[in-house]
């Protein structure tokens, strides 16, 4: 879970580099590069290449949840719904990466008329899916327990209800 929940930081920041960097500033983009050790990086570059921000996503974990899932039915029942809800949590962080990993593929028109959108789409999914996070968190653990404070979209960048 606190993998995940690491998970959900790096994205909001790959997310608000992209928003703050790479869209506001015409010629500038957003490259993610997988390492061999498997870690993803991403870095905002401007026009001439030169870096503006950058850092480390880290990657949605499911191996434990799924090898746990028939574990948690035997022993508690009443775990199911806390599972389901975790699940949903993780597989809409899995699918938030995924189109910031694929819209930033380099050589692709569609990827470059998407992007933004994408970026804004995504950065408006972050206080929901916070919001669905943090009481799963707080059932399982103690909250002092996380150690710091999760990144929140600032408010300027998300829609208006009436405007969606």
């Amino acid at each position: 879970m606190r993998s995940n929940i690491h998970a959900y930081q790096s994205t909001v920041s790959a997310l608000l580099a992209a928003k703050d960097r790479v869209i506001e500033e015409k010629g500038a983009k957003l490259i993610v590069q997988t390492r061999p050790s498997g870690k993803v990086d991403y870095r905002a570059v401007d026009k001439d290449k030169s870096l503006m921000s950058g850092g480390r996503v880290t990657l949605v974990k499911t191996e434990v949840s799924d090898r746990l899932y028939l574990d948690i039915f035997e022993i508690d029942k009443g775990l199911i719904e806390w599972f389901k809800n975790y699940r949903t949590f993780v597989d809409d962080l899995i699918h938030l990466q995924n189109g910031l990993f694929d819209y930033t593929e380099e050589g692709t028109d569609d990827n470059i008329i998407f992007f933004d959108g994408f970026v804004d789409w995504a950065l408006n999914q972050m206080p929901e899916l916070k919001s669905r996070m943090l009481p799963l968190f707080e059932q399982i653990s103690d909250r002092e327990e996380l150690g710091y404070e999760l990144i929140d979209v600032p408010q300027n960048l998300l829609w208006d209800d009436k405007e969606t």
